[in-house]
């Protein structure tokens, strides 16, 4: 579902990152470990069309990302990527449904409430839909941001440090409710972390 070949990336007058080659195919998930600095990421951040190698491909659903027209990625991006960044980002005059409706906005696609209903249920936050983003506890808003990577239905799941906000119970929900919807949607999930937790529960693993 994904993969990657011979990616580099060099930020202007600093390190030159080269990354192994990847794959993670339909409803697999792969952690990607390493010490601050490896570029764990940078590299995520390139499997998430949000930065441009300077060299190498980056493959999805069976296309190659950099054949892509700069103007055809967002949709590209929405349709076929769902990204849990490590700090939620979210239009602070929406509530929190309203948040989660934007990704089908950005995909052209219809507004799925029900969607909305069934994530915010699984992750627990069915309470607060109607409240501003700005009223919710940290651990709140990180479920949030997980829901709404989940949205669309993505073909990968992009994750970086997911459950570094959550208490056990609501690492195990989440953990619980990636994988099952990686394999349920064939999506490859990607997880970028530091939480032993997780390093304890998904054995397919690659230290940069």
């Amino acid at each position: 579902m994904l993969n990657t070949h011979s990616l580099r990336f060099q930020y202007p007058g600093s390190t030159d990152f080269h990354f192994p080659d990847l794959r993670c195919a339909a409803g697999e998930t792969l952690l990607i470990l390493g010490n601050s600095g490896s570029g764990k990421t940078t590299l995520l951040n390139l499997m998430a069309l949000l930065l441009s190698p300077s060299s190498g491909e980056v493959n999805i659903d069976g296309v190659n990302t950099g054949t892509l027209a700069p103007s055809e990625l967002p949709t590209f991006r929405a349709r076929h990527i769902g990204l849990v960044f490590q700090k939620p980002y979210f239009v602070h005059s929406l509530n929190v449904e309203e948040n989660l409706l934007m990704s089908n906005y950005f995909a052209g696609k219809p507004q799925d409430k029900a969607r909305v209903k069934h994530l915010a249920d699984h992750l627990g936050f069915a309470h607060v839909l109607k409240k501003r983003v700005t009223e919710l506890s940290g651990g709140e808003q990180q479920r949030v941001g997980i829901a709404r990577a989940l949205m669309n239905e993505a073909k990968v799941i992009l994750a970086d440090e997911p459950t570094s906000a959550l208490d056990d119970l609501n690492c195990e929900r989440v953990a619980n409710l990636l994988e099952v919807q990686a394999k349920e949607s064939g999506a490859a999930l990607i997880v970028v972390t530091h939480d032993q937790r997780l390093k304890n529960r998904f054995p397919n693993q690659i230290s940069l």
